[in-house]
């Protein structure tokens, strides 16, 4: 989803094989902004949840935990340069 919204405040896509972007660093910058946040959020979800899990006897909550996994295995692929904008 923060691709897409990087995508859409930058600008566009631009064209295929028309070289690099004149706004490649405001979408870099607008990605890390909307990762951040989305990667605060969902670690404040697992807090809350896990201490509430553990004030309650609870389940352990596996989606907020597998979308915790999926957004740091995101952030990880942007750090490494695994993802073309």
């Amino acid at each position: 989803m923060s691709s897409f919204w990087a995508t859409a405040a930058a600008g566009g896509s631009g064209s295929p094989g028309a070289g690099p972007m004149s706004s490649y660093s405001a979408k870099k910058a607008f990605f890390a902004v909307l990762w951040v946040l989305t990667a605060a959020a969902t670690g404040c979800a697992l807090h809350s949840k896990w201490k509430r899990r553990e004030a309650e006897g609870g389940p352990f909550p596996k989606a907020t935990a597998g979308l915790a996994a999926v957004t740091l295995a995101i952030g990880l692929a942007a750090a490494a340069g695994l993802l073309r904008m």
